[in-house]
């Protein structure tokens, strides 16, 4: 049901959308705190570990390292498995919604509203025979 529902594609357009080209800086408590081995710094020690990730390592005044998950708001989208290449799919998706939910909407208020009988009527076998009728009897009269 994950993939049928819109509120879905209309979640992940706005969060995609909002959240893209944003630079991502963790606070000290939202950081995971490492010392680093004797005679390295943070980046030599998991700088390249931290760019691989989609996040970053900074050093910390008490001498320790502190690394965060996210440095740009692509990386915290694609935590989710969203992408901001999505954003106009999205958008196309909801408009497909809402084009389909109207015409379904339309459609059962038409058959509702007298259009079953309409199509009852033209497949029922005694009312061809009755507009048959009816067409021969027009002809006859004109001639």
């Amino acid at each position: 049901m994950y993939w049928l529902t819109p509120f879905k594609y209309l979640l992940e357009g706005f969060l995609a959308l909002l959240v893209q080209g944003q630079t991502i800086r963790c606070e000290t408590k939202e950081m995971a705190i490492f010392p680093p081995p004797p005679g390295q710094d943070c980046q030599t020690y998991a700088g390249q570990f931290a760019q691989q990730a989609g996040g970053y390592v900074e050093a910390q005044p008490d001498g320790n390292c502190g690394f965060c998950q996210y440095a740009t708001g692509e990386a915290f989208l694609a935590s989710f498995n969203v992408f901001p290449q999505y954003i106009w799919r999205d958008f196309g998706i909801m408009w497909a919604y809402i084009f389909f939910n109207f015409s379904v909407v339309f459609i059962c208020t038409w058959l509702y509203l007298g259009g079953l009988r309409q199509i009852k009527s033209f497949f029922s076998p005694a009312a061809r025979k009755q507009k048959k009728e009816a067409k021969q009897k027009q002809s006859g009269d004109a001639a």
